[in-house]
């Protein structure tokens, strides 16, 4: 986590493609190795640097304990963790992104498991993200939920992993996003 960094703008060349992680704890990184550069964006980015050089930038707009729907409205004045929802946030961590293309977006056990939102709910919060960041021009990705099965007493239960599984074959199958990345299998 970064605690102290709001944002960082750059001027760069025209035609540089910038992605940007967004989701809960997986992006941001929890429980990585501090100063590590071991999220899954930073290997995201090495593995992107590595084929287009530096026509490619990934931003890692991940928050621990982020929800997609939830909570319905965020006050600064008693934060929570995971602050304010995905959907609340897009404008702030997204859309005022300088050159943003495609969204590669990982985010949903918090909403099953802590929330006990239905996939249903999870779904309908990804489509209005996702059709805000159409109207954009802009490219999402969804990632499937990682398991977290017998992981926690909110997100590890065998109903959260059955409604987890549930949100991960309209991720794979459902037409809703643009592509898929298969964080499960």
């Amino acid at each position: 986590s970064w605690y102290f960094l709001d944002a960082v703008d750059a001027m760069v060349p025209a035609g540089t493609n910038v992605v940007a992680a967004f989701g809960d704890s997986i992006t941001d990184g929890t429980n990585s190795t501090i100063n590590g550069d071991d999220r899954w964006p930073d290997f995201f980015a090495a593995r992107a640097h590595a084929r287009f050089g530096s026509k490619v930038i990934v931003v890692n707009a991940g928050i621990g304990g982020n929800q997609v729907i939830g909570p319905a409205k965020y006050d600064k004045n008693k934060p929570i963790g995971g602050g304010p929802s995905a959907l609340e946030r897009l404008d702030r961590d997204v859309l005022a992104l300088s050159g943003v293309k495609t969204v590669i977006w990982l985010e949903g056990i918090n909403d099953l498991g802590s929330a006990k939102a239905t996939p249903e709910a999870a779904i309908a919060g990804f489509k209005e993200g996702i059709a805000r960041l159409h109207a954009r021009g802009i490219r999402v990705v969804g990632a499937t939920i990682t398991s977290s099965l017998h992981s926690t007493a909110t997100q590890g239960t065998l109903e959260v992993d059955s409604n987890r599984k549930a949100v991960n074959e309209i991720i794979r199958h459902g037409g809703v996003f643009d592509a898929g990345a298969d964080f499960d299998a």
